[in-house]
């Protein structure tokens, strides 16, 4: 879709040789790790080589976290910016597209423990301008459709750039996003002025 981008990445699964892999690129200066299908931030490790470059060593070690984690590990040029997050869900009579959440974490990233342990804020709506929410949100219904979605599904992203003129970048699409208290979509369904029983209602009665 025009005007998303995303963060470099690599994936690495466990019994291919890793360590043979080329970081001497700009674009891995900085760098996150993670175990890719488990708990994303459970191995988690951010290296900044740019400002540190004794980081370079923490390489091996870092990729070895994760992969005790799971069998593959991802990669990615770190993208600093602004968290958020949007849901959205449509059926044959009702297509809805929520207020964009802001994430504004008090740790290095927001993990498990931010979310969990209350060191993060979630601002919803976002306190991004009305031109990049309905860019943001303009693409999470394109991408809904593009992937045949069904239900609710929420995507994270981080902006990058000058405020107002924000480039998009895409971090991870949840086809099964959390409905606890603290979840986001329940925050963005009373923003917008709806009860999660009617957004309920509304995609189960959507199979019949």
């Amino acid at each position: 879709t025009a005007g998303l981008g995303a963060a470099v990445g690599n994936l690495i699964e466990k019994l291919r040789a890793a360590f043979k892999l080329d970081f001497n690129n700009d674009a891995w200066n900085t760098s996150i790790i993670g175990a890719f299908n488990t708990a994303y931030d459970s191995a988690m490790t951010v290296l900044d080589q740019q400002t540190n470059p004794e980081t370079a060593e923490e390489l091996k070690p870092a990729i070895q976290k994760a992969m005790d984690e799971g069998s593959e590990v991802m990669i990615e040029s770190y993208l600093e910016g602004t968290e958020i997050t949007c849901g959205c869900y449509k059926t044959k009579k009702v297509q809805r597209v929520f207020p964009v959440t802001e994430v504004v974490s008090h740790k290095e990233f927001f993990d498990y423990d931010a979310k969990y342990n209350g060191a993060v804020e979630e601002i919803t709506p976002a306190r991004i301008s009305d031109e990049t929410t309905q860019r943001v949100q303009q693409l999470t219904s394109a991408i809904y459709d593009i992937l045949g979605c069904d239900g609710i599904i929420r995507i994270d992203y981080i902006l990058t750039g000058e405020k107002g003129n924000e480039k998009i970048n895409l971090l991870e699409i949840n086809t099964t996003p959390g409905m606890t208290a603290t979840s986001f979509i329940p925050q963005q369904v009373k923003a917008a002025g709806l009860e999660m029983a009617e957004v309920l209602s509304d995609i189960i009665e959507n199979k019949f």
